[in-house]
């Protein structure tokens, strides 16, 4: 994957909020909180992380560091209640299976809050593209209407990642955004690369350069 995007919040010493994005959030934290940062924060120190939010690439932390901005101090701080409740209570669970009646390899990420599944992704195997360690093709992610727009979409791809990559995965397709439905439209937020001849984007595990 490229280098990863974040968005994020932080609360400053009278109590407001200034949304950002950076690559790094530590390094950003500590421009912010020596006074190289904003400028609205620079008189408002020091600065504490409230919210962090993974992106797929500039363009979509861009749009989304947007998004934020134009909430109201309401739902921002609705926003930071449910993303904190993410991080202190999600569990996520990967499993390989081959289900009944298919030759087919999949794996499975469900994740899971208060024992009650608020999202799913995973990888299937085609036939075609089934040479050991070849690319697998994405199913989802699916979240639940309650947790939407919440950044767990991209928590549950980022967690599949790193457990395909554990599994000698080199890569992961994603059909052609120019598609419709919730797969292609995640599919498009990445602006890696326009999809190849075979109509699939080319998420390389093992081999990060090429996705560029």
């Amino acid at each position: 994957m490229k280098e990863m995007n974040y968005v994020y919040l932080v609360r400053c010493a009278d109590g407001s909020l200034y949304c950002g994005w950076t690559t790094d959030l530590s390094a950003r934290m500590e421009a912010h909180n020596s006074g190289k940062g904003a400028k609205y924060t620079r008189s408002r120190l020091p600065v504490q992380t409230v919210y962090t939010e993974r992106c797929a690439s500039k363009g979509d932390a861009l749009r989304t560091e947007y998004a934020v901005k134009r909430l109201g101090r309401r739902e921002k701080e609705k926003r930071i209640t449910r993303r904190e409740r993410l991080r202190s209570g999600l569990s996520c669970f990967f499993a390989g299976d081959v289900p009944e009646g298919s030759e087919r390899n999949a794996w499975t990420v469900r994740a899971l809050l208060d024992s009650k599944e608020i999202g799913r992704t995973g990888l299937y195997e085609q036939a075609e593209h089934s040479e050991e360690g070849g690319g697998l093709i994405l199913a989802g992610p699916e979240v639940s209407a309650d947790w939407e727009n919440t950044g767990l979409e991209m928590d549950l791809f980022c967690f599949l990642c790193e457990k395909a990559k554990s599994l000698g995965i080199r890569e992961i397709r994603i059909p052609s955004p120019e598609e419709t439905g919730p797969k292609q439209a995640f599919a498009a937020r990445f602006g890696i690369r326009e999809p190849e001849g075979d109509g699939y984007i080319h998420i390389w595990l093992t081999d990060p350069e090429k996705n560029s």
